[in-house]
């Protein structure tokens, strides 16, 4: 078998390092990490790296794209669609795997989501050898469900229901199936949907309060949530994450508790 030669960008986010530690899963794998924030680990050769930078001239046989900076999301559009297009250039038959997210379609409400499908618009039509892979919100320590669930922690008031909030959500099991599908089973589609059964439950909220809610109807908590986000900053990142929810419940890509 062939030693796969593998670069990944963004390896020290929440999502990276589960993709990264299943790349290390796999016998011989070469893995090349870009990025700001050097990983020490033998087993790893880094690049310094920002996005919007040249990645320089290896040859590549797998390329995964998670970097991705929600305070400056032009500069995080234009980046990645400038290394998927020089990747391709100079490794034409290296299967590059850019990750997305569900929130990413057209008329979205998240300004992450809407940067996201501008990356998707001018990547998928023009490029061979891509897969897109949308993930729903991550429910590790550090991932984006983690942080929604602190917020709503404070909350006076929640869903009545709060299986109702139909919130796709992706498990480490997903990412790392999904990583083993492609890079030793050769998977070769142009796109994979990432989302799971609904993790927002009581039990999952009761861990992170420190006192009751009052349940209210969920038209009345989304409307609510609604008026919050007008009034926030726009820059805000919570702004835009709280956005990001309330697409998530209506994205196109996959129904609650179905895998793609």
């Amino acid at each position: 078998m062939k030693i796969p030669r593998i670069g990944l960008t963004g390896a020290t986010s929440a999502l990276g390092e589960i993709v990264l530690d299943s790349l290390l899963e796999i016998p011989k794998a070469s893995i090349v990490a870009f990025g700001r924030r050097r990983i020490r680990n033998s087993k790893i050769a880094f690049i310094q790296w920002s996005l919007g930078e040249d990645p320089g001239g290896a040859d590549f046989d797998f390329f995964f794209h998670l970097a991705f900076d929600r305070r400056n999301l032009s500069l995080s559009s234009a980046g990645t669609i400038r290394i998927v297009r020089q990747i391709a250039q100079q490794s034409p038959s290296c299967q590059q795997v850019l990750f997305s997210s569900i929130s990413s379609f057209r008329d979205t409400k998240s300004q992450y989501g809407a940067a996201k499908h501008l990356v998707e618009s001018q990547l998928s039509l023009t490029l061979a050898n891509l897969i897109i892979v949308r993930p729903g919100i991550l429910m590790e320590p550090h991932g984006m469900g983690r942080g929604f669930l602190r917020a709503v922690a404070f909350s006076p008031v929640l869903p009545k229901d709060i299986q109702l909030l139909n919130i796709r959500t992706v498990s480490r099991k997903q990412i790392s199936d999904m990583v083993n599908k492609i890079v030793v089973r050769d998977y070769r589609e142009g796109e994979i949907n990432l989302c799971g059964p609904d993790a927002f439950c009581e039990a999952e909220i009761s861990r992170f309060r420190r006192f009751p809610w009052i349940g209210i109807p969920m038209k009345i908590f989304v409307r609510s949530v609604e008026v919050a986000l007008r009034l926030m900053p726009s820059k805000l990142i919570l702004r835009d994450q709280l956005c990001a929810m309330l697409a998530n419940r209506h994205s196109p890509y996959c129904n609650p508790g179905e895998e793609k």
